[in-house]
Order: structure tokens, then C-alpha cells, then sequence
């Protein structure tokens, strides 16, 4: 396993990727937006992107592709700053020095963090697999502006709760809704540039925060409802996740995606409910919508047409759908779009 020690003496994003560069020799490039660093190791190749939305919030973008397993040992000084992070591909383990508490992350998995002081944080990036990363990095001062009873929220200190006379780290790992992973797709697809690119990106970025908010406020399933789940069950469960939204059109029913992952289709269910908060249908219609969404946005496509693509043959259907989602019919949301 390869190492990369980094000390950091800011919570300020731009200014932590500065510091690495003249740690590491990374490539640089920047414009008043945004910066890139490359860094090109004999353990592998790193990409970070820091995109500067306004004061007190930054977006980064990482991708990492390794030769070999990484160790990063990055010691921060003087920190504050609370985070909200997307694995979107590959795998990660993660452990604050101090605390007992392993973070593991994966595809469909995001971590929310408040952490401020000084503190060491260790990070395990496995070789198997490409890894990408989306980080929102947010100043508390400007989360408690918006929404002051936020880093106060007992349940943010569920997976992680390190309080020393140096630091104060709390952290919950929680399940990416459908809705979420829609939200990140248009953030890594985004089809604007300048000023637009700017306002797109922070809309989106705000819209992630709202729905990991609103997550931690939903009741936890009660003991009665909840199953067990093995590893080997929940991988089953995001693969039938996946078939699901393979195939907008033709959806299996929920007896044939239990037969193709391998599970019963109480189990199915239950799981879904379980994870991903919702229902099997309840998170094919989110995703429905939110891609529907994106079309919109993003092509001048017919409705009939959208509608089609995310699998609705009436278009009246769709629209009546895509209103009782998001309250507007899918001609007055692009109406109203298009006149920004």
C-alpha cells in the first residue's frame, strides 16, 4: 500500500487544494470559477476538481484510478467546516484518529460531517475499482444562517462523535435516495458554462443539502418493521435498484426482479423500505420524474417524447405524474425555465 501524507492549514477548499499542489507537485489549472489539480504517481493518477459557488459553500469532483491501494494521512489544523459527500463508483474506508468508528463507503452510500479543530483523518482507497467522489463543503456559519438547528441535530453525530478538548467531529453515513443520485448526475452532466454553469451548479448543490436534511428528519423504521439483512442481500437489493432503472420502459414486475437478484419478493420489499426509504415503485417513479426533469432542462425534446424515454406511453399520464411531483404540468416547468 502506497502513502500520501498531506497537512492542511485551512477548511477553506480552494486553499486545501492549493496547499496539497505545493505538497505534491500537482498540475494545476484554473479559471475565476474553478480549479483542477492533477496529481501522476507511480500508485496512480488523482483528479480534483474545487468549484467555488459562493462564499462559505465549494463543490469538489474526485476521481481517483490507482495502480495500488492508497493510504491518505491528511492532519488539519484550525478546521471548521461541515460536509456532505457522494460515493458515486469505487469503494473507501475512512477512520478519524480518536474515534473507534470505521466509515465505509460505496456506491449509493453519502457521509455528512461536521468536523472542526484539530484533527487526523485516515483514508483507505481500494485499487479494485475506479473512485468518484462529489463533495459539498459547506462554512457552519453559513448552514446556521440558513438553517440553524441543522448542526445541532442529534442524529448528525450517529456514525461518528469524537468530542475532545481539540476537536469536534460528528458524522452519519446514510443511503443516496434516487432523488439524490438524479441531483448528482445533473451536477457531473452539467450542460452550461460562466455565470449559468455557476448558478446551475449552486442550485443543485443547495437542492443535495435540502434532501440530506430532510433524510435525517424522517422517523427511522421501528424494530417491528425492520429485517435482517446480510452484505450478500443488501448487494442483491442494489442490483435489483439498478435492473430497475435500467429500463424505464419496461420495468420488470416485482416477482420477476425478486427472481433476478435472487431474493423473495418480501424481502424485496421490505429491503427497499429499509434502504432506500421508499417503495419499489415509489423509487422508480422518483427517478421517472427526476430524469424526466433533466430532459427537460437539457433537450428540446417533445413531452411525448420524454415521456416515452421514461416510460410512460400516455403522455397525459406523464404529465398528471410529473404534476403531482413537482407541481407544475412538464410544459409550464420548461415554460418557466426557459424564461429564467
Amino acid at each position: 500500500m502506497a502513502d500520501l501524507a498531506l497537512t492542511f492549514s485551512t477548511s477553506n477548499l480552494s486553499e486545501m487544494f492549493a496547499e496539497a499542489q505545493q505538497q505534491t507537485g500537482a498540475a494545476c489549472q484554473s479559471n475565476v470559477l474553478e480549479s483542477v489539480y492533477t496529481l501522476e504517481k507511480p500508485f496512480g493518477r488523482l483528479t480534483y476538481r474545487c468549484i467555488r459557488l459562493r462564499q462559505g459553500l465549494e463543490l469538489s469532483i474526485n476521481q481517483l484510478q490507482l495502480e495500488e491501494n492508497l493510504r491518505v494521512i491528511q492532519t488539519t489544523q484550525n478546521y471548521s467546516a461541515l460536509g456532505l459527500s457522494f460515493c458515486i463508483m469505487g469503494e473507501f474506508r475512512g477512520q478519524y484518529q480518536g474515534s473507534s468508528a470505521v466509515q465505509c463507503a460505496g456506491p449509493s452510500k453519502n457521509f455528512l460531517g461536521l468536523s472542526q479543530g484539530d484533527f487526523r483523518f485516515i483514508t483507505d482507497y481500494s485499487a479494485k475499482h475506479p473512485i468518484y467522489m462529489l463533495t459539498i463543503n459547506v462554512s457552519p456559519e453559513w448552514l446556521g444562517e440558513l438553517c440553524p438547528e441543522t448542526i445541532e441535530r442529534e442524529s448528525l453525530g450517529k456514525t461518528v462523535n469524537v468530542q475532545t478538548s481539540q476537536a469536534k467531529i460528528l458524522g452519519t453515513i446514510g443511503w443516496t435516495t434516487p432523488t439524490m443520485l438524479a441531483a448528482v448526475q445533473q451536477i457531473l452532466a452539467c450542460p452550461y458554462q460562466g455565470k449559468v454553469k455557476q448558478l446551475y451548479l449552486e442550485s443543485k448543490t443547495l437542492e443535495l443539502l435540502a434532501l440530506k436534511l430532510e433524510q435525517m428528519g424522517q422517523p427511522e423504521l421501528s424494530e417491528d418493521n425492520k429485517i435482517t439483512l446480510k452484505t450478500d442481500d443488501v448487494h442483491r437489493l442494489y442490483q435489483a435498484r439498478e435492473i430497475l432503472l435500467t429500463d424505464l420502459e419496461h420495468p420488470p414486475s416485482i416477482i420477476e426482479l425478486a427472481r433476478r437478484v435472487g431474493i423473495n419478493d418480501f424481502k424485496l420489499k421490505r429491503g427497499f423500505r429499509q434502504i432506500f426509504g421508499t417503495t419499489v415503485f415509489g423509487c422508480l417513479y422518483d427517478y421517472r420524474m427526476e430524469r424526466a426533469k433533466q430532459l427537460l432542462d437539457t433537450h428540446n425534446l417533445k413531452v411525448a417524447q420524454i415521456a416515452q424515454t421514461v416510460g410512460y406511453a400516455n403522455p397525459s399520464q406523464f404529465s398528471a405524474a410529473f404534476k403531482r411531483k413537482f407541481g407544475f404540468s412538464p410544459k409550464n416547468y420548461r415554460s418557466q425555465r426557459q424564461a429564467l
